[in-house]
Parts: C-alpha cells; structure tokens; sequence
C-alpha cells in the first residue's frame, strides 16, 4: 500500500475536522462537537505535531504528537513526555493497520525531537485503543477524572 505521511497544512483543517467528526458516537469515543475543534488543529499545527496520512490522496488517518499541555501536569514518569493525541482513522480505511503505523510514527518523532516518552489518555470504555496502546509498549499508570470524563492513563518511558 502506498501511503504518504505529512505534516498537517491549514488548507487540511477542514477535512481533518470532519474526520475528527465522524467519530463522535461510535464505541468507547469522547469526542463530540465541542472536541476536538478547530482550535485543537491550529494549535497542533502550530506545534508542528498534527500529522495526516494520505493513501491516493485521501486523508486516511491523523496523530497528534508534541507537547503535552495540560495532560502535562499530570505527574508522569518521564520528565519531559510527549502526549500522543486525536489518533483518528477513517472508517473506510479501519482494519488494515494504519492506527499501527501513525503510532509507530509518533513514537518515532518524539524520540526524534527529544522527548524522554510518551503519554496518553484513553477512555476506560475504549478497549480496542488500551490493546492497542500496550501492543506498542505503553503502560497503564491509574485513572483520571478530567476534562469532564474518566480516563485511563498510559506511559512510555524511552529511559
């Protein structure tokens, strides 16, 4: 399969919203409307985190990975962690490992750009991201309330 795999551009937000979108309802996701928004893509694209894979020109998938902002504070093990964020694959592209491919990324870029690890959060309705999520390494560290949902917290220390 062919695929390319770049940074996000404004030109992008749109279409990167409306995958963002079309999540909202189906099992185990938090998104709705409110989140994530158009000021989430900016930001990502201002911290030159928001990645977009295309497959024959259509956005595929989408990962957020960079600095952490609020999640942050949440005490971690690494001192200085990315957080791996707003991984999206579109419905018509689920199944054939491209999830596993944008996480291999993002894992790839933090160490490139000097993170001591990476962290998440996941829902605790959210299965199939926590499998996936310890497939690659990533640890369960508790739960959180924040942001107006549970969630599970998850590490990986490049240490």
């Amino acid at each position: 399969m062919e695929y390319s795999l770049t940074l996000a551009t404004p030109a992008e937000a749109p279409e990167i919203l409306d995958l963002y979108h079309s999540h909202i309802g189906t099992p185990g996701c938090t998104w709705s409307l409110l989140y994530p928004a158009e000021e989430n893509i900016e930001r990502d694209m201002g911290n030159t985190a928001l990645w977009c894979l295309r497959i024959g020109g259509t956005l595929a998938g989408v990962v957020s990975i960079g600095d952490p902002g609020d999640v942050g504070l949440l005490g971690w093990e690494p001192q200085h962690p990315a957080e791996l964020a707003r991984l999206a694959i579109s419905h018509d592209f689920q199944g054939q490992g491209l999830a596993s491919l944008l996480i291999g990324h993002a894992l790839s870029t933090a160490r490139i750009n000097g993170f001591d690890g990476v962290v998440l959060l996941v829902s605790p309705a959210n299965q199939k991201a926590q499998h996936l999520y310890e497939k690659f390494g990533f640890t369960p560290d508790g739960e959180v309330f924040g942001w107006n949902h549970p969630w599970v917290r998850y590490q990986q220390s490049f240490n």
